[in-house]
């Protein structure tokens, strides 16, 4: 009988499960004098000289003693690593939630929580969101997406980009905008691609959203103060008016706040040019001049003649409406005031009825003047933003 060599040896298209199946019946031809070979994971294993040992030899360089002592070791060192990895993320868990909250709307906190839960419940997010926290701040600091796209990119962690432009979309004040720039790929005209419609819709979604959060707390932080500084500059029947303004357009407070300070000058006498001068060098955006004037038109007491000197001939049939309502106003307020100094006091029915009447007036009045105006705010309020995002993404 010829030595049993792996020259010799004969292909055998055993398929093994596992290693330790393979050497097992490896063991079991070379007793049976079969000289064999049978491939496993890319090595030929033969079955002249096959022991357990010699077989763990050739595939890892140890017995299957040491193999295993070494095996164990690595389990044990790569236990303790997610015991210590697990630690951490319980004591990170509190951080991220604070940490996020701290640069996200206070509406969205819930849910924020919520994603901090899932991304806790996976050791291989702690790099990822100590580092979409980094991004987010720096998004919060109004930083240029460049900037921050570089900074990703240099990043040594292999951060998941896909999850940083989604949770920057959901969370960020900026999300909307960051996402465009991220998702926008050039082509070979060099114009960036449109994003699928469902991915459009879902965006504007979001910046609407956000919109109506930056609002809301515009009007928490500003919205009495500018009601109170508006008291002794707006008649008592526009401030129902003012205070409708002021929910709609307290995310652009720098508007309200030129308006008020606009007005103030008038009631204090300051000339028409002077007023004016104050408006442009305290706007940053031609947009931003022509909101502010339209508020002293139609709020200032002095608004129609302030107008219709810085602009003759715009607005003709509205500063006439503004002025004849502004008159009548200034005598009942004449009126009123007359009373309180003579100590007379106007009876219930009388109070009633004037008030009614006043509603009336306001009710005719508003519907005039919004159907001249509300376009322009539209447009001007486009204008705006593009104006405010000049450059981003360049």
């Amino acid at each position: 009988m010829d030595k049993l060599t792996r020259e010799n040896a004969v292909e055998d298209k055993y398929w093994a499960n596992n290693l330790d199946e393979a050497i097992e019946y490896l063991v079991k031809c070379r007793q049976e004098g079969k000289n064999i070979w049978i491939e496993f994971n890319g090595q030929r294993l033969y079955s002249n000289d096959a022991t357990v040992d010699t077989i763990y030899m050739q595939m890892f360089g140890k017995t299957k003693q040491e193999f295993e002592q070494a095996h164990a070791a690595a389990r044990d060192r790569v236990g303790k690593k997610l015991e210590e990895l697990g630690k951490e993320i319980a004591e990170k868990k509190p951080e991220w939630i604070e940490k996020g909250k701290e640069l996200i709307y206070p509406a969205k906190s819930k849910d924020w929580e919520k994603f901090i839960d899932i991304m806790s419940q996976s050791i291989d997010n702690v790099g990822e969101m100590d580092l979409a926290l980094d991004i987010m701040g720096q998004l919060e600091d109004g930083k240029s997406f460049e900037e921050i796209k570089q900074y990703i990119q240099n990043s040594s962690s292999e951060i998941s980009i896909t999850m940083l432009e989604n949770m920057a979309l959901k969370f960020s004040k900026r999300g909307p905008d960051f996402f465009e720039f991220m998702r926008a790929e050039k082509g070979e005209d060099g114009q960036s691609q449109e994003l699928d419609p469902n991915t459009k819709k879902l965006i504007q979604e979001i910046r609407k959203q956000n919109e109506d959060f930056e609002i809301e707390q515009a009007i928490k932080a500003r919205g009495p103060e500018w009601m109170k500084r508006a008291e002794s500059l707006v008649y008592p029947e526009k401030m129902a008016e003012w205070k409708r303004c002021i929910d709609t357009r307290a995310n652009y407070g720098e508007e309200l706040d030129m308006a008020l300070g606009a007005m103030e000058l008038l009631d204090q006498g300051a000339s028409f040019e002077d007023v004016e001068k104050y408006i442009e060098d305290a706007s940053t955006s031609l947009s931003g001049v022509k909101i502010a004037e339209n508020l002293v038109l139609n709020f200032s007491k002095k608004g129609p003649d302030f107008f219709e000197s810085i602009r003759p001939g715009e607005y003709q049939d509205l500063i006439a409406t503004l002025r004849r309502e502004n008159s009548d106003y200034e005598k009942k307020l004449s009126a009123t005031q007359n009373q309180t100094s003579n100590g007379e006091q106007s009876q219930p029915g009388e109070t009633e009825e004037s008030e009614l009447e006043a509603l009336l007036q306001e009710k005719r009045r508003l519907t005039q003047e919004l159907a001249d105006i509300e376009q322009e705010l539209k447009d001007v309020n486009e204008q705006d933003k593009r104006d405010k995002n000049i450059g981003i993404g360049e």
